[in-house]
């Protein structure tokens, strides 16, 4: 019998497709490889092939599948200005509500220039999810705020509206900014603990070790506790400096 082949992960899907800048469709069904089922798309639609859809639906009877798609970020340069984002648009809350069979929507962020995926917006529906469009007033409420940049807004009304769960999922390397994934800064917050304890733990060991060369007791303390305080902060100071150097000498070989 030949190897099992490794089933690729919805991030390898995306990441392989072909044009990056234009919208695609996926559907998933649990333990299952993505599929894609786009027949035609530009940078901001897609429409699914509802042929390969209706195979898809009838090969899985009974099964709650999840809709994919990904919205092309032509700005990852710019930080939360402007550029697609990882929230629904009108059209994909009415058509996640219309559909019984979808369960879940996920929502990918990727660059549209080099198709590296940035997070995911995954959005859940409960028991308590009507099963049909919202009426005409509630739609234009949410396309109306979304068009005037109030997307968080309008995203919080839908969801507590149609008892919707969702949450943002950013990829390695990067964070949720408002409702967009950017790039985290190069020096991240490890970076900055480790520099920090590093540099504590060394000025606190030569404050602490300087009593023993001085002859001075530092308040209330004995030589002997002082040097037991200094050689400890010295450790910290080291492990510290060591965690920093190890972090950026692996960037360096990356």
């Amino acid at each position: 019998m030949g190897e099992k082949q490794k089933r690729e992960t919805p991030k390898e899907v995306i990441e392989s497709i072909k044009r990056p800048y234009f919208e695609h469709i996926w559907v998933k069904y649990p333990g299952e490889k993505m599929i894609n089922v786009t027949s035609s798309h530009t940078i901001a639609t897609a429409e699914a092939d509802m042929d390969k859809v209706a195979k898809l639906v009838q090969e899985h009877l009974g099964k709650r599948l999840t809709s994919a798609h990904n919205h092309p970020n032509y700005n990852p340069f710019l930080k939360g200005i402007l550029g697609s984002k990882p929230t629904p648009s009108l059209s994909d809350f009415n058509n996640f509500l219309g559909e019984d069979r979808v369960k879940t929507m996920v929502i990918a962020q990727n660059n549209a220039y080099t198709g590296e995926l940035e997070g995911y917006g995954v959005y859940k529906k409960t028991k308590r999810t009507p099963s049909a469009e919202p009426p005409l007033f509630q739609r234009f409420l949410y396309g109306f705020a979304s068009e005037i940049g109030l997307t968080k807004t309008a995203l919080n009304y839908y969801a507590g509206n149609f008892d919707i769960k969702y949450r943002f999922i950013p990829a390695e390397g990067y964070h949720l900014r408002g409702n967009k994934f950017v790039k985290s800064d190069k020096k991240s917050l490890e970076g900055k603990v480790s520099a920090t304890t590093a540099i504590i733990g060394l000025l606190g060991s030569i404050f602490f070790l300087s009593a023993n060369l001085t002859g001075n007791v530092i308040s209330n303390l004995s030589l002997k506790t002082s040097n037991m305080i200094g050689v400890v902060l010295f450790l910290v100071g080291v492990v510290g400096g060591l965690f920093y150097f190890r972090r950026k000498f692996s960037k360096r070989t990356k």
